[in-house]
């Protein structure tokens, strides 16, 4: 799907979706830890939900789809099975160790850049353990209960896999951290999840001491709304507004939840309360951030850079390189086509606040990315086309239906 982007100032009220991260979390949980049937409700269907809810149902589980998420737990596990994994890095780094803990014979498979995504520290945790990994897709083997290292310092989601791994095995398990962690709220919400489906774990200076073999008696839970979606929206309200968004809870562990003190920092007027924010414009000036823990709120963080007065420093930003697409390039391209100043200098991006313009923009396959663009042109001087639109389906599919409501103005363009 292709776009074209008239400018118009965005004003409204939009409802957060569900969040991602604690929906994949609370399906997996569900499915592998509780008793019974438990209903899920605030999922928010998307193409990264759809692949954890296809890996689960890989494993035996029952999930109907619909309102809420009825997820009936497997009563055996298969002796092999294949993950399809889609586009979804979190699915796949969440499920090669779920596999390995119930020694099945595994294959994942995805699209080409989300199998080209680094995991060797990963498949090094799990060769310890006495798994065999072939073609970084296949596993067989079994892990035995133990004490097992991981390098957190190149994704969180590493951690989330071999917790919920641990969980699974008998006994007392120990999870030890090497190297500077990474997105450290990530694994924060993973042990929220885990201690509310029963899981006894206990934060070491190491890292984390597992229970296993714990049964939930979970039979209901809600996912909160999410953040990283939310602060395209929030961002719009700084560059326009007012915007309103609901469903947030403003004492989540969520790290995106940091764009409030971004936005205030740059000049922007928030209020809020205990379930939704309100954004107007204000005189935004150039800000500096350290984006280490919350590498998914740059691409949004950018284009709030880009209609600031003078200069914007963000720092922590190397990993964009390995997320849907290399997105530290993407991000400088499409404010360069918009006609901002952008490099990648001494491991900070950037950026020179001025006049955006609109353009052609290329989403690079990358949900992010085509959001971004959205909101950018949105607010740029002169019609825009976004190539490539449809990509928002990975984590939120409605996000056009959510621009028109705030007042956007697209149109999709053949070919």
């Amino acid at each position: 799907m292709n776009v074209k982007i008239t400018p118009a100032p965005l004003a409204g009220t939009v409802e957060s979706v569900g969040s991602k991260s604690f929906a994949h979390r609370a399906l997996i949980a569900a499915a592998l830890f509780a008793k019974g049937e438990v209903i899920l409700a605030g999922i928010t269907p998307s193409k990264d939900v759809e692949a954890t809810v296809n890996c689960l149902r890989a494993l035996g589980a029952t999930i109907v789809e619909g309102e809420t998420y009825r997820v009936i737990p497997p009563t055996s596990f298969p002796k092999k099975a294949v993950f399809p994994c889609i586009e979804s890095g979190s699915t796949m780094r969440f499920f090669l160790p779920i596999a390995a803990a119930l020694g099945i014979d595994a294959e994942f498979t995805g699209s080409p850049r989300l199998l080209q995504r680094p995991n060797d520290a990963l498949f090094e945790t799990l060769r310890s353990g006495g798994i065999t990994v072939c073609e970084n897709r296949f596993l067989s083997g079994k892990l035995q209960s133990g004490i097992y290292r991981v390098n957190a310092s190149v994704s969180s989601q590493y951690i989330t896999g071999m917790l919920f791994a641990l969980a699974l095995l008998e006994g007392e398990n120990e999870l030890v951290l090497t190297g500077e962690i990474v997105s450290r709220e990530y694994v924060d919400i993973t042990v929220s999840v885990l201690k509310d489906f029963g899981i006894e774990i206990l934060q070491t200076e190491r890292g984390y001491k597992i229970k296993g073999k714990a049964e939930s008696t979970v039979t209901e839970y809600k996912v909160e709304g999410d953040w990283s979606n939310a602060a395209f929206y929030l961002v719009a309200g700084a560059l326009s507004g007012p915007v309103t968004v609901t469903n947030l809870n403003q004492k989540s562990l969520q790290g995106d939840r940091a764009i409030l003190s971004v936005l205030a920092q740059t000049g922007a007027n928030i209020t809020q309360t205990a379930t939704q924010v309100t954004v107007k414009r204000g005189e935004l000036q150039g800000f500096s951030v350290n984006a280490e823990q919350i590498p998914d709120a740059v691409p949004i963080l950018a284009v709030l850079a880009a209609f600031s007065k003078g200069e914007t420093q963000i720092s922590g930003v190397e990993r964009l390189k390995i997320k849907e697409s290399d997105r530290l390039a993407e991000i400088i391209t499409t404010l360069q086509t918009a006609g901002i100043s952008a490099k990648h200098e001494n491991k900070k991006l950037i950026i020179m606040g001025g006049n955006p313009k609109g353009g052609k923009f290329f989403a690079a396959n990358d949900h992010r990315m085509a959001m971004m663009q959205t909101i950018l042109a949105a607010h740029a001087k002169g019609d825009s086309e976004i190539l490539g639109a449809e990509c928002v389906s990975k984590s939120y599919p409605m996000f056009y239906e959510d621009f028109l409501r705030v007042g956007g103005n697209y149109g999709k363009v053949e070919g």
